[in-house]
């Protein structure tokens, strides 16, 4: 039996990875039982967090037999960055550095989402164990009939999510700008919750926009008729270890992302041998790029081609069921 300690829930943005993990142990023959309070958890279980405070809470109050972390980000960099400028930020930085020392060394078993984090623990930490995973985060497949030649013959870009300073939103609105400056045909579509904040930063950039909010249900379907989609980041840690799901949500619509190659992950597993992936290193290179594929045009089935190719090596749900089925203790 394994317990997955999840107090908050599980949430949309990670369901996709919790339900690989907890497919992958039912693969194997074992029940899955989700609890949201630690008093749910027998001594000396198996359980499966995927925070670094919730793991801690499991090795000490519970003294779990084997616990297994999913390590999604940096959380002493994210906490920090998201409480800038308080007096807090510096305590709960150090507190964090060291929880995530603490699970690196006691969990049983880590999950990581890319070999920048990876590397990054050995360098911060001195980290080197062996008994870990590494997985992109992911929740959607490759979906059907979202590749014809319609779609990509008019330059329209969209951008999907919150309007936080981490997602480079000032810098994903000066990039499509000079764009349009390039291609007058160029058009944008922003779909976030913060409609407010979203009008006043395109007034602010000077940037006409279509702003809508839909249901993520509704919101794969929307995708389905851009041609770009937008993953702009800075060079921060935080950035260079992630896997946002953003990538596999648009690419499973079918859109070419346009994203910044501070994303180690992506970079590496996303654009090498991709002519359909505007992988960037400023505002200029991006431009373009895009021009050039602008000017080349589409075909639609040989992008259809690179990207089976990328979901099947790359973001290939039943690939990590059976590996991780023969990995977690």
């Amino acid at each position: 039996m394994y317990y997955f300690y999840l107090p908050d829930g599980i949430l949309d943005v990670t369901a996709g990875y919790i339900n690989i993990i907890r497919k992958a142990i039912e693969y194997r023959g074992e029940e899955v039982k989700i609890v949201n309070n630690l008093k749910h958890i027998p001594k000396y279980s198996k359980v499966f967090t995927e925070y670094d405070k919730f793991c801690v809470d499991v090795l000490l109050w519970r003294k779990a037999k084997v616990a297994v972390n999913w390590f999604q980000g940096v959380t002493p960099e994210e906490t920090y960055l998201m409480h800038k400028g308080t007096w807090l930020s510096r305590l709960r930085y150090l507190a964090h550095r060291y929880m995530e020392k603490f699970v690196l060394k006691r969990a049983a078993f880590k999950l990581f989402v890319s070999k920048a984090m990876l590397h990054h623990y050995q360098s911060v930490y001195n980290y080197k164990g062996n008994d870990y995973f590494i997985m992109p985060c992911f929740n959607t497949t490759l979906g059907n009939g979202v590749f014809n030649e319609v779609r990509y013959a008019t330059p329209k870009f969209v951008y999907a999510g919150s309007m936080s300073a981490w997602q480079c939103i000032d810098d994903t609105l000066e990039l499509f700008k000079m764009i349009q400056k390039s291609i007058p045909a160029a058009t944008l579509d922003i779909y976030t919750s913060e409609r407010d904040k979203a009008e006043a930063l395109c007034k602010k950039h000077d940037v006409v926009a279509k702003i809508d909010c839909v249901p993520s249900s509704e919101l794969e379907n929307r995708l389905r008729n851009y041609k770009y989609g937008f993953i702009v980041r800075d060079g921060s840690i935080i950035n260079r270890v992630a896997t946002p799901t953003k990538m596999s949500n648009y690419m499973g619509a079918g859109l070419i992302p346009v994203f910044s190659d501070t994303i180690s992950a992506y970079k590496e597993n996303i654009a090498i041998n991709n002519p359909y992936a505007v992988c960037f290193n400023n505002k200029e290179e991006a431009t373009k790029e895009i021009i050039r594929i602008e000017q080349l045009g589409i075909n639609s089935n040989q992008i259809e081609k690179v990207y089976n190719e990328i979901f099947n090596r790359y973001w290939n749900e039943q690939y990590y069921i059976e590996q991780l089925s023969k990995v977690l203790p």
